[in-house]
């Protein structure tokens, strides 16, 4: 069941909300959907991060591994990386 919207939740809801609208250029009859694409956008920004990732589809399968840097990738000083040929 669904439970209603805390006050400070509507407040971000309707400021982001309004933001869409302007972004859109302030067309008519979007108001419902403003709210919708807002709610869901809040909802994902304030999902734990383990929430964002894809859940397996069968309880037993083992969680995807995070993604790794390629081997030459760029180090903090913006130059690649070289492996020694020795």
């Amino acid at each position: 069941m669904d439970q209603p919207t805390p006050p400070h939740d509507q407040a971000r809801i309707r400021q982001r909300a309004y933001e869409i609208w302007m972004d859109e250029g302030t067309p008519d009859g979007r108001c419902e959907a403003n709210w919708h694409q807002a709610e869901a956008e809040l909802a994902r920004a304030d999902a734990p991060p383990q929430a964002l990732l894809l859940q397996p589809s069968r309880p037993d399968a083992a969680p995807a591994a995070p993604p790794v840097a390629p081997p030459h990738a760029p180090d903090r000083a913006g130059s690649a990386r070289r492996r020694s040929t020795r």
